[in-house]
């Protein structure tokens, strides 16, 4: 019992997620990366333009329902010192499922920033298309990417966005790894998909940049997004865990109009 309250607890503190062992990304490389930013604390959460006017991101970043002025999406940022496109947030919709009085890791974690005008686009600043059955259920490699620290044990976060290619498991292979690492495969369910390091290369979501992308390499559409790990990241063979679009595109297609 004592192990199991401490799973949960430190569950809790590592929902958010960046990117281990990273490797700098080029300019415009994603161009449907953003930032969710407070003004006095700085970044929030990551997250990933899907239409001109809403980004996807973690329900568990828990914003106001009606954010005041002060938060902000930020996007078409390569080094967080440049700056970009800045645009108030007037609406956060978490999944109505989603239980935000949990202390640990809940399903249905995703949620829709609406922003208060439409994005200018540019080679910086483009949605990303969402995938389908097809690319949810491909096990093919994956790319994460976030500001997130790049050491488990050193929060200092990096200036240029930092990615990394993972490779997807099945979730019957992450329940294995589950428990091999854990004794437990919960709260693994099947509104949630996985990756794990490429070999011995350990990169993986790690603390500091929650809510962002997992894209498919194949045809950069989007799959996942970053929602939890078991810490320390990267250090065990355990796998990083991510809320699925396709099992929630019925959310997204009640609010975003395509």
């Amino acid at each position: 019992m004592l192990v199991q309250i401490l799973l949960i607890f430190m569950l809790s503190m590592y929902a958010a997620n960046c990117i281990r062992k990273g490797n700098n990304a080029k300019e415009n490389q994603f161009p449907y990366q953003a930032l969710i930013n407070y003004s006095s604390l700085g970044s929030i959460c990551g997250g990933v333009l899907i239409h001109k006017k809403f980004v996807l991101t973690a329900a568990h970043c828990k914003l106001p329902s009606k954010p005041d002025k002060n938060y902000k999406v930020v996007l078409g940022c390569y080094r967080l010192t440049d700056g970009g496109q800045v645009i108030n947030i007037i609406n956060f919709i978490p999944h109505p499922k989603f239980n935000k009085f949990s202390g640990t890791i809940s399903p249905h974690d995703i949620a829709l920033v609406e922003m208060a005008k439409s994005i200018k686009q540019s080679p910086a600043v483009k949605p990303i298309t969402l995938g389908n059955l097809e690319d949810c259920d491909s096990l093919g490699e994956a790319i994460v990417s976030g500001w997130g620290a790049r050491k488990p044990y050193n929060l200092k976060v990096p200036n240029i966005l930092q990615h990394a290619t993972v490779s997807r498991i099945s979730n019957k292979d992450c329940t294995k790894q589950l428990i091999n690492v854990i004794g437990d495969f919960k709260p693994l369910d099947d509104t949630m998909i996985c990756t794990k390091s490429k070999l011995n290369n350990n990169q993986s979501t790690c603390f500091g940049d929650d809510g962002g992308p997992l894209v498919l390499v194949a045809n950069y559409r989007l799959v996942g997004i970053i929602s939890w790990y078991i810490p320390p990241c990267g250090l065990y063979d355990a796998p990083s865990v991510y809320t699925s679009i396709c099992a929630h595109s019925d959310f997204i297609k009640q609010h975003v109009h395509f």
